[in-house]
């Protein structure tokens, strides 16, 4: 998919939250359901966080913790330098 798609789905979802939800909530929700609908595949790249909150029209600070979020989660591999990536689905072989 196509980093404008992304930003479309996001931005629909975002619009759409619930008013209980934070906005870091609601984005980090976002980003999970992008994983299962398969808009965002295992091993492909985010954008920058200064990009996805000046896209998304939210702050650098709500970005990073919705992406610190999905890090501690296991959904998402932060790489300094290298930037953020969907994690790899990781099979495990149970020898029998």
């Amino acid at each position: 998919m196509s980093g404008i798609q992304i930003f479309d789905y996001l931005q629909d979802r975002l619009k759409s939250q619930e008013i209980s939800a934070t906005k870091y909530e609601t984005l980090s929700d976002s980003l999970k359901q992008a994983m299962k609908d398969k808009i965002l595949l295992p091993g492909s790249n985010l954008p920058s966080e200064r990009k996805l909150a000046e896209l998304l029209g939210v702050s650098r600070v709500t970005v990073r913790n919705s992406i610190d979020k999905l890090v501690l989660e296991g959904l998402l591999v932060r790489r300094q330098g290298a930037r953020t990536f969907v994690a790899q689905k990781v099979g495990k072989q149970i020898s029998i």
